[in-house]
């Protein structure tokens, strides 16, 4: 193998072992966004929907021990109202609600659902 060669493989090499770098901060990707984090430490699978404006928008599920992140289009908030998060356990009836949500175009929603959903709390940055 020539000296080249070798080096080639070595820098290939080196380069396969590195690191992916951490993820950044969710953030809404257009001002006219609102990002929505939701990590649940909750045992069950839960299924998170905003209501906002006389409707329903279903956002996703979360597992336990996981943190999901949604991005919702503004308007989905509609003219005024009282934008709320629900959340519903999956095969139960249990389900949590938050207090009306103070957001604005760009803002990030973040929203803790611990084991006793009755303690959620939630932060709007």
């Amino acid at each position: 193998m020539t000296r080249s060669a070798v080096l080639l493989s070595l820098v290939l090499a080196l380069a396969g072992c590195s690191r992916r770098p951490p993820a950044g901060p969710v953030t809404a990707r257009d001002p006219a966004e609102v990002a929505v984090i939701v990590e649940s430490q909750y045992a069950g699978l839960v299924t998170v929907y905003l209501d906002a404006s006389g409707s329903t928008t279903r956002l996703g599920e979360v597992h336990f021990q996981e943190s999901r992140s949604f991005v919702v289009p503004w308007r989905t908030f509609g003219d005024g109202g009282s934008p709320r998060l629900r959340g519903e356990v999956i095969g139960s009836s249990e389900r949590v609600v938050t207090n009306d949500l103070q957001v604005s175009p760009g803002s990030v929603v973040r929203w803790t659902l611990t084991p006793r959903l009755s303690m959620s709390y939630y932060a709007v940055y």
